[in-house]
This record gives C-alpha cells, structure tokens and sequence, in this order.
C-alpha cells in the first residue's frame, strides 16, 4: 500500500494506492496491463469528493 497526501487549499487530501497487474489475460492486448487506484484515506477526503 502507498500513501499519497497533497496539500490543497481547504486542506490536505490523502489518498491509498492499490495496484492489479492482469498476467492472464484472454487478450493479448491487456496482458500486462497495470492498474492502480487511489481511493481516500480519511472522511475529510471522501467527503471533498462526493463520497458516501
């Protein structure tokens, strides 16, 4: 897991990271693909963006 915190103007937003590589795909053209997400650490963040 990666942390992942900017400072903005209402405040700092901190973020988690998680990441998906697809090794088998049945597409050649997603093999390897990379994936990474970052979703919202606290309920400040959530929050700013609309979060539930």
């Amino acid at each position: 897991m990666i942390t992942l915190e900017i400072e903005g103007a209402d405040g700092p937003l901190r973020f988690f990271s998680t990441s998906a590589t697809l090794s088998t795909a049945t597409d050649t053209a997603l093999e390897g693909l990379h994936l990474e997400t970052f979703l919202p650490a606290d309920e400040s963040t959530r929050s700013r963006f609309g979060g539930r």
